[in-house]
């Protein structure tokens, strides 16, 4: 059994080919070139459908990556997780008792309101909302305060005091909302060890241990299957989605 996946991000598209056991058998990446306003409102999932003729399961980047680590990373041995994507957008999915956190529409964690830090005077770069999390944390605002990308700032800069600020912010509202078992942090610009420690030491100070958390390590961590989860996520949704089809007939 082949099941196919294609990862769409600001930064880049990935398509892959995995086999039943959800490994990887040919990838493919192209970056994200040009602004793509075109895409707005566009029916992706009909148009796929009109190719393919074969189930098709349709979700956000980062619900795909909560579903990876949920299916692959932790093997379904725990049943509530959140995954954060900090990079060139901020967006959180999240899977309660196995299932995808989803109402009339997909969560916009990423876009949640955060109090600016004391020593921080930007105003946001969300054209939405200013300072929500996004607005403020996301790679954009990191280059656009800095001058610099953030995997060209140094790791002694006082910034990075001022970015984990935020994203703790992120981890406590998501604590006291959701709970989780574990809360992954992923994205370009959580691949550096210093930022997630950072993290962790302000959201231990933020949550003043109004609730026990598991070891901290263990909670706040980023992803096991590192930049794979949303793709992986992707062949475990097309997974999912023939099983739904053939149950449906039977």
């Amino acid at each position: 059994m082949l099941y196919g996946a294609i990862e769409a991000g600001g930064t880049k598209f990935v398509c892959a080919i995995g086999n039943e056991n959800l490994e990887i058998i040919e990838q493919v990446s192209f970056p994200t070139t040009t602004p793509k306003g075109k895409w707005r409102n566009y029916n992706f999932l009909d148009t796929l459908k009109s190719y393919f003729n074969v189930p098709i399961a349709l979700t956000t980047d980062v619900n795909a990556a909560a579903y990876g680590e949920y299916v692959k990373g932790y093997e379904k041995k725990i049943s509530n997780i959140v995954y954060f994507t900090i990079g060139t957008g901020i967006g959180g999915g999240g899977i309660l008792n196995g299932e995808l956190i989803e109402g009339f529409s997909h969560p916009e964690m990423g876009h949640m309101k955060v109090v600016p830090h004391p020593k921080d005077s930007y105003k946001g770069n969300c054209p939405f909302h200013g300072n929500c999390l996004e607005g403020m944390a996301a790679g954009p605002a990191i280059e656009k305060r800095n001058g610099v990308k953030g995997q060209d700032l140094s790791e002694e800069d006082s910034f990075w005091e001022i970015e984990a600020y935020y994203i703790a912010q992120c981890m406590y509202n998501t604590t006291l909302m959701l709970s989780p078992d574990v809360i992954v942090l992923g994205g370009g610009v959580m691949q550096q060890d210093h930022l997630v420690k950072k993290v962790r030491n302000q959201f231990k100070h933020m949550l003043k241990e109004y609730v026990q958390i598991p070891k901290i390590n263990h909670y706040i961590v980023t992803p096991k299957l590192g930049q794979r989860s949303g793709i992986i996520g992707g062949l475990a949704l097309a997974e999912k989605a023939l099983y739904n089809a053939r149950e449906s007939i039977h």
